[in-house]
């Protein structure tokens, strides 16, 4: 389950939704209120199960995948997996009013089966989604069109991705960086263009890699292996492909707060 807390710019209401990957897939709003917390908005949106899920699906690909609102706040965008032998497709909520529509606008992924983290670029017209299935091409660019239909604009091809998962976006630095999950390298990818800058290597356990990622003035912050995590904090040199970025602490998650294992999620909330 993930959630996505949005501010309604021509309301004075914050919409949060939240995706279900379970038994009964779906979507739920809620407007959010600091005395009365939250309301639901609507019914359950479902969301059909790949034919392969067993009840409920195993993780870590379950059924929906990420959930996140364009830049405009104008519509709400869900990623679905396929069953491994057909695309995997991505739903699209359109908002009016500050309320998101029941009714979403689906788009297959052709070429994209683990359709996974969807993250904008700037624009509410270009996403760069991933696909951490190992043999795949990793990554690609969607075009988002007006009637928000999705087209797959470039695949991205991720040398030797094992798990090519969650992305940091740095619109200073015009660059993404693509974690893969399961080794421990970041793949760059120069957002203009959507080719490859680079890749950045950092010293991990063998078969580990980045569970969750931010960037914060220019430093990127990536939690790695949920049994015995850590935060690698890298600096990033924006202008320099040959030396993308410094890797200038490994912060102990458990000497420094507990020894509490399977730690997921990460978030920067900056002075």
């Amino acid at each position: 389950m993930s959630a996505f807390l949005n501010p309604h710019p021509s309301l004075i209401t914050l919409v949060a939704c939240v995706t279900n990957g379970g038994l009964v897939a779906g979507v739920t709003c809620y407007t959010v209120d600091e005395n009365k917390g939250l309301t639901p908005v609507g019914p359950l949106r479902p969301i059909a199960q790949p034919t392969d899920s067993a009840s409920p699906p195993p993780g870590p690909l379950v059924i929906t995948q990420d959930i996140v609102f364009n830049p405009s706040s104008t519509s709400l965008f869900v990623s679905v997996r396929s069953n491994g032998a057909a695309p995997g497709y991505v739903i699209a909520y359109p908002i009016e009013g500050g309320k998101v529509s029941t009714q979403g606008i689906i788009s297959l992924t052709p070429g994209i089966t683990g359709d996974f983290s969807l993250n904008f670029l700037s624009s509410d017209s270009t996403l760069l989604i991933t696909n951490p299935i190992p043999g795949t091409d990793g990554a690609a660019y969607l075009n988002v069109a007006p009637s928000l239909q999705i087209t797959v604009e470039k695949p991205i091809v991720i040398p030797g991705q094992i798990a090519a998962c969650w992305v940091a976006y740095s619109p200073h630095a015009y660059s993404a960086y693509i974690i893969d999950g399961a080794q421990p390298n970041i793949t760059v990818i120069d957002t203009p263009t959507g080719n490859i800058r680079g890749t950045i290597h950092y010293s991990a356990a063998p078969m580990t890699g980045g569970i969750d990622a931010a960037i914060d003035r220019g430093r990127l912050y990536m939690l790695t292996d949920a049994a015995s995590p850590k935060i690698e904090v890298f600096k990033l040199n924006e202008h320099d492909d040959a030396d993308l970025a410094d890797n200038i602490q490994s912060y102990d998650v458990f000497i420094n707060v507990g020894v509490l294992p399977f730690w997921m999620g990460m978030a920067i909330y900056p002075a």
